[in-house]
Order: structure tokens, then sequence, then C-alpha cells
């Protein structure tokens, strides 16, 4: 199984987003669901972590959004990207082959599996996000692990959300209903997330 594998340009990314955002704003049964939103992202009001992004430029062009809205880089919590490609040993032991290491990459940039994904601050204190984005690596990954190992991915990635924050999944797929279905409905039944859309692309905790 791949850890992890390259999202698409930035710029696709962001219509990726645009296209999720206009299915759950036509369906009435999300109306409530949080859509997609940079805005207060680039202001410095939310933050984001980006899973699987790969040599996208996705967040970098939010590093540079930010920085001309107020004039100075944001604290690292605020904006990450998360991606075993980061690395390049890791990216040879696990033959990614999508995407080639990125050389001189910020701290913004971190580099790990989604199986051992957990981010701290420098008290030990677990990060969470607002908004986590995911192209279509999370999905992937997820899809083609077994339930057990696909639930305990998808329940690290729910850890690094703030209550109420969402994961979106804009790709081409998103987390399979045949597999990942009943985890989904149980986690919504148990009260671990809120909701989510029914072809596994978002959800909110």
């Amino acid at each position: 199984m791949h850890p992890c594998v390259s999202t698409r340009p930035g710029t696709k990314v962001t219509r990726q987003l645009e296209t999720l955002n206009a299915l759950l704003r036509s369906d009435p049964a999300h109306r409530g669901f949080p859509l997609y939103d940079e805005k207060p992202i680039i202001k410095g009001q939310r933050s984001i972590l980006s899973l699987g992004e790969g040599r996208s430029t996705f967040i970098a062009r939010l590093l540079q959004k930010r920085a001309g809205a107020v004039g100075a880089r944001p604290a690292l919590p605020s904006i990450l990207a998360y991606d075993v490609a980061y690395d390049a040993a890791l990216a040879r032991e696990y033959d990614v082959r999508f995407v080639r290491p990125r050389p001189k990459l910020s701290d913004h940039y971190v580099a790990g599996l989604f199986q051992d994904l957990d981010l701290r601050d420098p008290k030990g204190q677990r990060l969470q996000f607002d908004t986590i984005v995911s192209s279509w690596s999370l999905a992937y990954v997820v899809n083609n692990a077994d339930v057990v190992q696909g639930r305990q991915i998808l329940d690290r990635v729910i850890d690094h959300l703030k209550p109420g924050g969402a994961l979106y999944l804009p790709g081409d797929w998103g987390l399979s209903e045949r597999k990942m279905g009943p985890v989904l409905r149980e986690l919504r039944e148990t009260g671990r997330i809120r909701a989510y859309e029914p072809n596994g692309r978002a959800l909110q905790r």
C-alpha cells in the first residue's frame, strides 16, 4: 500500500473544492454543512492541513496569499502540508512513484506516513485544524487498506480536526461506500463525527 500519493496542481485542487462546495450547497440534506472557504485561512482566522500535498502548489499559494494579506508568514501550526514525499528516504522505501521528493522545503511541510499521523506542538499537544484537505491521496490509501487499518488512519485524521472542523476529499473519488460506509455510519452514530457526505467526500467532526 502506498502511504500517500501526490495531489494534482494547486489550481486544480481549488477547482475541485469549488465543485465539492457546489455539491454540498445543492443538496438539502447537507444544509448547514461547512463549505470550504480560503478567505479566513488567508486572513489568519482559520487553520488548514493538506494531506498528500506532494508537488502541488495548493499550500504554497495559501502561504503566499497569507503573507500578502497579513504581511508575515503564518505561524507553523496554522498552514501545514503532510506527505511521505517530503523525505527522500521514505519516498524510496515506500516506492512513491507518483512524485519526486521536494528539496529545500520550509517548516510548513512535514514528512510522514498517513498511518503515523500525529502532529504535535512543542509542548506535546496535538495540533488540530479547522480544515483538512486531501485531493485524492487519503481516499486512495484508505480505500486500498484493510478496514481495520483504514479506520485507524481515518481516526488519526479526525483527531487532528477541531470540533466542528471539516475534512474535504474533493478529487475524483471519496471514501469507498462498500468498505468505509459502515465505518462512517458508526462514527456518526457514536458522535465521533457530526455528519458526512454520502459519497465519502467530506465529513464534519
